[in-house]
């Protein structure tokens, strides 16, 4: 999970979330990206190449044109197993809160 918060953590990033997950032509690449973020393309890519990595961001060829899409399955794992992990952090909380009360 931490290199799905690290990958979170840019806001570039989750503008290109935003947009992929919000497209509903299935035709969006690189240069669409960057134009619509207002930077250049070879700085959309790295940011690209990071959600790949963590599955969030899937490639699609046709012939020489890439296009880019939202992963819904992944980033619905990603939110099952991050509010696993909140929910014991809360549990181990309440736990302590309860025990620093006791006499």
């Amino acid at each position: 999970m931490a290199g799905v918060f690290k990958a979170l953590g840019d806001p570039n990033r989750l503008q290109i979330i935003s947009l992929l997950a919000s497209d509903t032509t299935g035709k969006l690449g690189i240069s669409d990206l960057a134009a619509k973020l207002g930077i250049s393309q070879p700085a959309v890519s790295p940011h690209v190449r990071t959600l790949k990595n963590v599955h969030i961001v899937e490639l699609r060829k046709e012939g020489y044109h890439v296009y880019l899409s939202f992963n819904r399955e992944r980033i619905s794992q990603y939110q099952e197993h991050s509010n696993s992990m909140v929910e014991r952090v809360m549990q181990k909380c309440r736990r302590d809160s309860t025990m620093r009360e006791k006499p």
